[in-house]
């Protein structure tokens, strides 16, 4: 099985700030740019085979400055890059339910049964797409690889919540520190192990937002 390391991009503004980052490609922060450097320093000595990442800013430069330690190249997946929220983009949550409450309403409750966002990805499409690219990476590799994938939040929820069979409602126990780590061993389109969820003893300051 192949050993994967999945990690969260470090910090940006949006996240302090609560906004809907989705696929605006939002830079990290001065905190987001020091959880990176932590995260390299926690995977300093890992024999890693693969960096892989999302194509956004803030996940592919936490990639990279692990990547850089070792000389290697960060490898883009595009399935790997957050939810795209169409219209809700850039606005906070507050903003969103002001401007469209029903639909926000609906989409909150249970995005798989709830129409997309004005313009955006609908929640089945994007859970179906990070499983999907987490197997074809698992299968481009021999059994106890390691690998590093760098991506964001809400792909991080939807491939766990898929895994472990976590219904929609429950979703509020799963989060993802900005550069914590959950570890798995994948076989391609078979069994799924967690070894770790959401570990976070490498980043010396985890009162990372929530948003």
């Amino acid at each position: 099985m192949t050993k994967m390391i999945l990690a969260r991009h470090g910090e940006t503004d949006w996240n302090s700030a609560g906004r809907m980052q989705g696929s605006v490609d939002v830079p990290l922060n001065e905190r987001g740019r020091g959880q990176a450097q932590q995260l390299a320093d926690l995977l300093a000595d890992k024999p890693l085979k693969a960096i892989y990442a999302s194509p956004l800013k803030r996940a592919f430069a936490t990639a990279e400055a692990v990547a850089e330690r070792r000389e290697m190249d960060v490898l883009i997946r595009e399935d790997l890059q957050e939810i795209n929220v169409g219209e809700w983009e850039g606005l906070t949550r507050e903003e969103i339910a002001a401007t469209n409450p029903e639909l926000w309403q609906q989409w909150r409750q249970d995005p798989f049964k709830s129409p997309a966002p004005p313009e955006g990805e609908h929640y089945l499409d994007f859970q179906k797409r990070c499983i999907d690219v987490l197997d074809a990476i698992a299968a481009e590799h021999d059994e106890n690889d390691l690998i590093l994938v760098v991506t964001h939040g809400g792909v991080l929820k939807a491939v766990l919540s898929g895994l472990l069979g976590i219904p929609w409602q429950s979703r509020g126990i799963m989060y993802f520190l900005n550069c914590g780590v959950t570890r798995l061993r994948w076989n391609p389109g078979g069994r799924v192990v967690i070894d770790g969820f959401n570990e976070a003893s490498h980043l010396s300051d985890v009162q990372t937002s929530r948003k």
